[in-house]
């Protein structure tokens, strides 16, 4: 059958790979973290560190075990801007009392509330980062 193929502007047609550029990215899968009970400062999500990259796409759920489980999942997109970083959070689930941020350097950081009978909070996420 051949290779994809789309128009090409001038009546001739090209392989699909031609005309197209693939940013570069990479995909950190299964990461898994364990996470301090009552976290008031800012603490760096081991592994979670998106120097020298763009962006970043990163799904993580939280599992918190306590005398209430607690479970819940974010979504975060993180862009480098002029030298500076933003990130945007989305949750779902439970309230956990979990709120991240980002350093200048593009380390992720977490804080964390006070959980009646803590044993444990495990953070498990996967991340694609672009633009190497």
């Amino acid at each position: 059958m051949g290779s994809p193929v789309i128009w090409g502007g001038n009546k001739t047609s090209k392989n699909l790979q031609d005309n197209i550029n693939f940013a570069d990215k990479v995909t950190k899968r299964h990461q898994e973290f364990s996470a301090a009970n009552n976290q008031a400062s800012a603490a760096n999500v081991t592994g979670l560190d998106l120097a020298g990259f763009r962006g970043a796409a990163i799904e993580l759920t939280v599992d918190i075990q306590a005398t209430s489980d607690l479970f819940a999942k974010f979504r975060l997109e993180a862009v480098q801007k002029n030298g500076a970083w933003q990130l945007t959070q989305e949750h779902l689930g439970d309230e956990t009392n979990i709120n991240f941020s980002i350093t200048a350097a593009g380390q992720i950081q977490y804080t964390s509330g006070n959980e009646a009978g803590f044993t444990s909070s495990t953070f498990k996420w996967e991340a694609s980062l672009m633009g190497q």
